[in-house]
């Protein structure tokens, strides 16, 4: 809430690396549940918007790249969860924004790349999901309009 329009992003900061340390015990006390997991994710990708909106790109991509490994590791015990390949695209797409950010074009490329296999491979599951279409059209635009 803090991140929407008027921003707070000290509040921001703040209040995500609160919530961040809150999941992080759970996880600690229930170690192999897999929803505590799933909120860490969540937790680190909303810190990592928190420090974008506050300029600091490295600590966004440090928490993108926390959110990564977790999101592969949930992934590869679930290959097959479409709602974790989402999550996946979302974070992709969003490193995508830091790497053009830090003059990264070919690493921002090549996830973009990756994120529209994931993609089509979804749509091509539920060709009438919306959701899925507006992302693929957004992600193909937003980084790289000419292409």
């Amino acid at each position: 809430i803090a991140l929407e329009k008027p921003q707070d992003v000290p509040t921001a900061l703040r209040s995500c690396a609160a919530a961040l340390a809150q999941v992080e015990q759970i996880a600690r006390q229930r170690p192999g549940s897999r929803e505590p997991q799933l909120d860490l994710v969540n937790r680190h990708a909303w810190l990592a918007d928190a420090y974008r909106a506050s300029g600091n790109g490295a600590r966004a991509r440090s928490e993108r790249l926390v959110e990564q490994e977790l999101l592969d590791r949930l992934i590869a015990s679930a290959p097959r969860n479409i709602d974790l390949k989402t999550q996946w695209v979302s974070m992709q797409r969003a490193l995508a924004l830091l790497d053009v950010v830090d003059g990264r074009p070919k690493t921002a490329l090549a996830r973009r790349t990756n994120a529209l296999a994931v993609l089509n491979e979804m749509v091509a599951l539920d060709p009438a999901n919306n959701e899925w279409i507006k992302q693929r059209r957004r992600l193909k635009s937003e980084l790289f309009p000419r292409s």
